[in-house]
């Protein structure tokens, strides 16, 4: 992964399995505009899907891991469990 940002996405939705847009801002303290080509790109890779889901209070913007991504932060774990 070529980026920090993404490896945190990552991270985060591996422990929480679904998180939103909004949830995603907060933990990264990205933009609006750089959070969104981060999930493209991982969505790219299959890293990741997005969704529109609708909700009471209104659309919300559903971001999950796939599979492959659950694998890429398992490799990426098991590097720096020898790191350390």
């Amino acid at each position: 992964m070529k980026s920090t940002a993404r490896l945190m996405i990552i991270i985060s939705l591996a422990l929480n399995r679904k998180l939103t847009f909004t949830d995603l801002l907060t933990i990264t303290s990205l933009g609006k505009g750089s959070l969104s080509n981060h999930l493209d790109k991982l969505r790219e890779g299959g890293l990741i899907k997005i969704k529109t889901v609708f909700s009471p209070i209104g659309p919300r913007v559903m971001v999950e891991i796939t599979e492959e991504g659950m694998s890429a932060y398992e490799n990426y774990s098991k590097i720096l469990k020898k790191l350390l």
